[in-house]
């Protein structure tokens, strides 16, 4: 099962996707919901479905609330199976990872993860977590209890004494290289998540993965504390590494004169998809679209020999519904849009 919005706002729906796979059929199924607590649970039968994977609909909740959920199903043997109970937060505490540095020369020293917060902002109950690319096990565990974010809103956790601007130091900033993944928990329920790499791994992060940084750089995100819930679109590789600093300025220039553009409906139904593509300068435009589980389920290419528009269709009368992220790549540069196919 998977939730999205990662952290949905206060009055926002969530929905929740469930695959269930059997050797028949599922003649029954609820999922069972509730709010800050694991005494009174509310049922809930799916509002879609397509192929094995089942689609529900938790109501909006008020900001703080914590939403536990978990399914139960049943097969046309009798059957039963109940899934592991899930959880996330309604709201943001706008804590979120700003910077990551996970790779140096050699044997890895100066390392270190960046947190963006409101200054002055308790971290209890706030921990830091890397998830093992993998088996997709917590590996590494950072207890922030008793800190708080600094007056300018930037809270560094260094691995050695070498990182300037260090806020504390411990050798488990040193996390694994990708492709892995850091989430921020609070009180063990992931309020921001990055996940990193290339390659077939369990990714654990938010909407795509960030790509993989060559050892002499950090991850960095563009613009600082901003974020759209996709780890692809708000972090870029940056050789400048600024520990409790602003990122570079250069980012979010790199970012705002994109040589192309993209243009589609946010909701697709029917038997077809249109994609409207722009280049502001030749070269080759790579256009892929990935399901919510970071798979590819399209892909196509376009030459230009000048600048000039194109359009793109997509089959979609035999795809599931469900959310779905384009992304277009001119020179490597992402661009990225989040789009939802209905039935």
């Amino acid at each position: 099962m998977w939730h999205t919005p990662t952290h949905p706002k206060q009055n926002e729906e969530e929905n929740i996707y469930a695959e269930v796979i059997d050797n028949g059929s599922i003649i029954d199924d609820s999922l069972y919901y509730s709010i800050n607590n694991l005494d009174s649970y509310i049922a809930i039968t799916h509002s879609a479905t397509s192929g094995d994977t089942f689609i529900y609909d938790i109501p909006d909740q008020s900001n703080g609330d914590t939403v536990f959920y978990y399914l139960w199903v049943k097969d046309n043997d009798d059957s039963v199976t109940i899934s592991d109970t899930n959880t996330y937060y309604v709201g943001n505490k706008g804590i979120i990872i700003n910077e990551l540095c996970y790779d140096t020369p050699g044997s890895d020293t100066a390392c270190f993860i960046e947190l963006y917060g409101p200054p002055g902002a308790s971290l209890d109950g706030i921990e830091i977590v890397g998830v093992n690319g993998s088996d997709g096990k917590d590996y590494e565990n950072i207890d922030l209890t008793g800190h708080s974010i600094p007056p300018d809103g930037l809270f560094v956790i260094a691995q050695d004494s070498s990182v300037v601007n260090a806020d504390i130091i411990t050798d488990d900033a040193n996390l694994q290289n990708g492709p892995d993944n850091i989430e921020v928990r609070y009180s063990g329920i992931t309020i921001d998540a990055l996940g990193y790499g290339n390659g077939d791994f369990i990714f654990t992060g938010e909407g795509l993965p960030a790509p993989d940084i060559s050892d002499t750089s950090s991850l960095s995100r563009h613009s600082d504390g901003e974020d759209t819930d996709n780890n692809l679109n708000d972090f870029v590789e940056t050789a400048f590494k600024t520990p409790g600093e602003a990122n570079p300025a250069y980012i979010e220039e790199l970012y705002t004169e994109k040589p192309f553009g993209l243009s589609c409906s946010p909701i697709l139904s029917g038997n077809r998809g249109e994609f409207t593509i722009e280049a502001k300068k030749r070269g080759h435009v790579d256009f892929s679209i990935f399901n919510i589980l970071g798979q590819q389920v399209f892909n196509s290419g376009k030459d230009f020999p000048n600048p000039g528009t194109c359009k793109i269709e997509w089959n979609i009368k035999n795809v599931c519904p469900g959310v779905y992220f384009c992304i277009l790549k001119h020179e490597e540069i992402p661009l990225t849009e989040k789009i939802l196919v209905i039935k």
